[in-house]
C-alpha cells in the first residue's frame, strides 16, 4: 500500500497520465479508498468536509431550474458531483492517516512529481496517446505554477531531511526561484519568494531574529517596488528582471501590462469578478451549480468599460472561468459552502501565523507554508477543481489537529 500512495503522491505533483479521459490518481485513490477504513475516508462521515459536498450536491440540484444557465446535462452534473465526492475523500483520507504514513516519502514523491513536471514544462514536451491510455507532459502555465507553490515546500523538506541532499537545501531554493521567474508568472513570482523565506525562517532557526529585522523592512521595499514613485534603482533591477520574466519586470516599471490600466489580464479577471458578484447577487445562498460559471448567460454591462477587451463577443467572454477561486466558490455554490471553505483554508493559517508569532513552529509547520501558498494563488486562478489542492488541504489539517494537541498537552 506504501508504494501505491506514493504513485498516487508523484502523478497528483506530475498529472501527465489519463486513463479514458479522467486522470490516473483517480483510479489509484479508489484502490486506497477499498483498502482503508471508510468511515475515516468518506467525506460525507466528516463535520468538516459534509457540509461543502452537501452544499455542493443542493447547488447541482438547483442548477437545472437557473434560466441563465445553458444546461450541460445530467451526465455532466454527476461526473463533476463524482470528482467533488473523489476531492473531499481525498482531503479526509490525507488529513485522518498522514500521520500514520511515512512522511519522508510522500515529501520525497511530491520532489520527483514537482522535477518531472519542471522538465515536461521547460524542456520536453511530450502528448501520446496508447490505446485507452494518453501521456502529457503540456501543462498551461497556471497549472505548472499552482502545483509548483503546492509541491515545493513538501520538495524541501525532503531535500532538508536527506543526509547528502541538505547541503543543496538553499541551491535549490534558488533554482526554484529562477524557474519561476522563467514561468513568465507575476503572482507566482511574488508567493514563491514568500514561501522560500518562510521556509528559511522554519529550517535555519538561527537567522529568526534577523529574518523578524528585516520583516517590515522588506515589506515597505516591496510596497515600493508596486508604488507609482520612479525611482532610478527599482527600474535598473526591473531591466535586470526583464530577461527572465517579462511581465515582472513590467509590473515593477509599471509599464506595459504592468500598467493596471493597460493590463488585459487584469481586466479581464476584474470583469468576472463582476460576473461573479452578480450571480452572487441573484442566488446567494446555494449559488447556480458546480462548474456552471462557464455555462451562465450574463448581461456583463462592464465589459463596456474595458476598451482592450472589446475585440470580443459576450458570448465568448461568458465561457470564461472566474480567474479566481474564491469568487468561483461564492457564484457556484453560494455563501453557504463559501463558508466552510473559508473554514478549511483559514483556521490552520490562522495556527500557522499564531505559531509563528509566538515563535512555537514545528518543522512540520512547512505543510501549512504550502496551505498558504496555494490559498494565496486561489485569489488569482481557479483551482479548486483539482487533486493537488486537496491533499495539501488534508495534510495541513492533519499537521494542525497533531501539533494543536501537542501544544495543549
Amino acid at each position: 500500500m506504501k508504494k501505491v500512495i506514493n504513485l498516487f503522491i508523484f502523478f497528483t505533483a506530475f498529472p501527465c497520465l489519463k486513463i479514458f479521459g479522467i486522470s490516473v490518481t483517480f483510479f489509484i485513490f479508489i484502490f486506497i479508498f477499498i483498502n482503508f477504513k471508510i468511515q475515516y475516508i468518506n467525506p460525507l462521515k466528516s463535520k468538516l468536509f459534509a457540509p461543502i459536498l452537501i452544499g455542493a450536491t443542493i447547488s447541482a440540484f438547483l442548477s437545472f431550474f437557473i434560466e441563465e444557465i445553458s444546461h450541460p446535462g445530467i451526465g455532466s452534473t454527476g461526473k463533476i458531483m463524482i470528482q467533488y465526492f473523489y476531492w473531499l475523500s481525498v482531503a479526509a483520507f490525507f488529513r485522518h492517516y498522514y500521520i500514520f504514513l511515512n512522511v519522508n516519502e510522500i515529501c520525497k514523491y511530491f520532489f520527483f512529481g514537482l522535477a518531472c513536471s519542471i522538465i515536461g514544462f521547460f524542456f520536453i514536451r511530450i502528448n501520446l496517446s496508447i490505446g485507452l491510455a494518453s501521456i502529457s507532459t503540456t501543462i498551461s502555465r497556471n497549472g505548472f505554477v499552482f502545483d509548483f507553490l503546492a509541491s515545493f515546500p513538501f520538495a524541501i523538506f525532503y531535500i532538508y531531511n536527506h543526509r547528502l541532499l541538505k547541503k543543496f537545501t538553499l541551491i535549490f531554493m534558488l533554482i526554484s526561484f529562477f524557474l519561476m521567474s522563467m514561468s513568465s508568472g507575476r503572482s507566482g513570482f511574488i508567493i514563491l519568494l514568500i514561501e522560500i523565506l518562510g521556509s528559511c525562517y522554519l529550517f535555519y532557526p538561527y537567522y529568526r531574529n534577523l529574518f523578524r529585522k528585516l520583516l517590515i523592512p522588506a515589506g515597505l521595499f516591496f510596497l515600493l517596488l508596486l508604488s507609482s514613485t520612479k525611482i532610478e534603482f527599482i527600474d535598473e533591477l526591473a531591466y535586470k528582471i526583464e530577461p527572465y520574466n517579462t511581465r515582472v519586470s513590467q509590473l515593477i516599471r509599471q509599464e506595459g501590462e504592468g500598467n493596471w490600466a493597460y493590463d488585459k489580464s487584469l481586466m479581464l479577471r476584474l470583469l468576472m469578478t463582476k460576473k461573479a458578484i452578480e450571480i452572487f447577487k441573484l442566488h446567494p445562498v446555494f449559488g447556480i451549480g458546480p462548474n456552471m460559471f462557464t455555462s451562465y448567460d450574463s448581461e456583463l454591462s462592464a465589459l463596456s468599460k474595458y476598451s482592450r477587451l472589446s475585440n470580443y463577443s459576450d458570448d465568448y467572454y461568458n465561457t470564461r472561468s472566474t480567474h479566481g477561486s474564491y469568487y468561483q466558490v461564492l457564484a457556484e455554490f453560494g455563501f453557504f459552502v463559501f463558508v466552510f471553505i473559508i473554514i478549511i483554508l483559514f483556521v490552520p493559517l490562522i495556527y500557522l501565523f499564531k505559531t509563528l508569532f509566538n515563535n512555537q513552529m514545528h518543522v512540520n509547520s512547512i505543510f501549512l507554508i504550502s496551505l498558504l501558498g496555494i490559498s494565496l494563488h486561489f485569489i488569482a486562478i481557479s483551482a479548486l477543481t483539482g487533486t493537488i489542492p486537496w491533499v495539501v488541504i488534508g495534510i495541513a489539517w492533519n499537521v494542525y489537529d497533531n501539533n494543536r494537541l501537542k501544544l495543549n498537552t
